[in-house]
């Protein structure tokens, strides 16, 4: 879960903060191979757009163990 400002997301909005959760994909049909062209870069359009805006943040695996916090995201993003 992301806390980003909600003007990153929202343009026109009023001040304030939006919890951003994100899921990874369980396509199937993609694998690490279609990601190796973008080694080093974010892939999801959505977490580029805020990244630069994100206050806080918690990184969980599906089972709930806990991962890291905001210093954490340029290692799993």
């Amino acid at each position: 879960m992301l806390k980003v400002k909600r003007a990153s997301i929202f343009e026109n909005m009023a001040a304030g903060y939006v919890d951003l959760i994100v899921l990874p994909s369980f396509n199937k049909e993609l694998s690490a191979l279609g990601f190796t062209s973008n080694r080093g870069r974010i892939i999801s359009p959505a977490i580029r757009r805020v990244s630069e805006y994100v206050q806080d943040a918690v990184i969980m695996t599906l089972n709930g163990d806990m991962l890291g916090n905001k210093d954490s995201l340029p290692y799993v993003l």
